[in-house]
């Protein structure tokens, strides 16, 4: 802490002579979630509460050169954990610092750690190390970058010496059609060399295509991304091992994956929404898999970004084993509504309603091992519903209160590969109706 105070004096004293603006993000949660609502007798309850810091100064040099630097404190997150309970202790990190270097107007280079995803954040949303490239032309953009996932040192093998870790490629095109349409496709490369035994590396590539529309028609306007994925590893024998023999089961994967997000403004106060999602899984070995994706449907249960704390995220809790033991996620589908209601110019009212289901009719193409035969036949999942509000308190502070409640099928189960817990003396699963009930505060200067 002491650092910390210590940096900010410096900063603050260099910013008398130079260029520096300062700002904050504070996030501040807390929500308490019922995962099996109709049980009078054996409730089952998340409280959590948790609070987030992330201060940043941005140094402009001249109009060629500037810096930025965010910190983050936390997540200091209390309540199911106990209490304070490792809440102490080093809870500060370097969330993004970069440098910009624009030798041009149009023109812009970033060089370090960087906040880094596509448009609809299906294939990667997460800070990256790296490079990228930023090119504005007359009606066309363009990102192109170069990351260091993860660098695993170098080993010498025999003859060479072989370098392990993940490096990614990114480009991001853009070409604006007119004033309504733009057109895009974002390509993102992920290569990646690990040691599966010693004497043999495994080889990894995955490739995403994805071409992207976006439109606005007068009162309507719609954002659609599409994405196509392959996956394929290749082990290499480069130590001569006795022991291995073949290529262990580990098949080519490809899938597909679409997101859309529209809007219809009916009139000045009244607005709706629809969202849909697909992930594909073409068969039970063969579906999409994103890098590092943190997508927000818009619903606070059925979310990887909700405005809550997604402790029970059903969205990447459908894993389940195969005949041959490999573990895969199932293919999903989640479309949602919602309608905006602005009730005053600083208060926004919301309903929504979505629900969650399987891309397909999975009892018959897979060979479930310990679980039960009558999962997965039904593709329907779970709905839910949702009311919320956006309130705005002296134009930096937001108020984001929220209730949600998720309604499941039998077909629903909550991690039900991983977690036996969720089964009770039955085998039938101990979570049903959900209740979720909290409040976001976000304040930026």
């Amino acid at each position: 802490m002491k650092k910390l105070i210590s940096m900010i004096i410096l900063i603050s004293i260099a910013a008398a002579f130079a260029q520096a603006k300062f700002g904050m993000q504070m996030r501040m949660r807390s929500e308490v979630q019922n995962l099996n609502s109709t049980n009078a007798d054996n409730q089952i309850y998340d409280r959590k509460v948790d609070v987030r810091l992330r201060p940043d100064i941005e140094y402009t040099v001249n109009d060629y050169l500037s810096v930025k630097a965010v910190m983050e404190i936390g997540e200091l997150q209390y309540g199911s954990g106990g209490g304070a309970l490792n809440t102490d202790g080093k809870n500060l990190e370097t969330k993004n610092i970069y440098i910009d270097v624009k030798p041009t107007k149009n023109h812009v280079f970033r060089l370090g750690l960087m906040p880094y995803k596509d448009t609809h954040s299906m294939i990667v949303d997460t800070d990256l190390a790296g490079i990228m490239w930023m090119g504005q032309f007359e009606k066309y953009n363009v990102e192109l970058g170069w990351f260091a996932a993860s660098d695993d040192d170098e080993k010498y093998i025999i003859r060479d010496t072989y370098s392990f870790g993940t490096t990614l490629v990114g480009l991001n095109q853009t070409f604006h059609l007119n004033k309504n349409i733009d057109l895009g496709v974002y390509n993102l490369f992920v290569m990646s060399r690990t040691e599966f035994m010693p004497g043999v590396n495994r080889d990894y590539v995955s490739m995403f295509l994805a071409p992207r529309f976006k439109g606005e028609f007068g009162k309507f306007s719609v954002d659609a991304q599409f994405i196509a994925n392959n996956n394929f590893a290749d082990y290499d024998n480069v130590g001569a091992n006795s022991q291995y023999q073949d290529q262990p089961w580990d098949p080519d994967k490809t899938g597909i994956g679409l997101s859309v997000k529209s809007k219809f403004d009916l009139d000045s106060k009244t607005s709706f929404r629809a969202n849909f999602l697909f992930r594909g899984c073409y068969e039970n070995w063969e579906n999409y898999v994103a890098y590092k994706s943190f997508y927000d449907t818009g619903l606070e249960i059925i979310n990887e970004n909700a405005n809550g704390i997604s402790t029970h995220n059903p969205m990447n809790s459908f894993v389940v084993q195969s005949s041959n033991n490999r573990e895969f996620e199932l293919g999903l589908v989640v479309p949602s509504i919602f309608v905006d209601w602005k009730f005053k110019e600083n208060i926004t009212f919301t309903g929504g309603f979505g629900f969650i289901m399987n891309d397909q009719d999975y009892g018959k193409k897979i060979d479930f091992t310990n679980l039960d035969e009558s999962m997965n036949k039904d593709m329907f999942m779970a709905w839910e519903m949702d009311f919320k509000a956006n309130v705005v308190l002296y134009e930096k502070l937001n108020l984001l209160p929220y209730f949600a409640f998720l309604v499941p099928s039998d077909n629903f189960i909550y991690n039900k590969a991983s977690n036996a817990t969720n089964f009770d003396e039955n085998g039938d699963p101990v979570t049903d109706m959900q209740m979720k009930l909290g409040m976001t505060v976000h304040y930026n200067f």
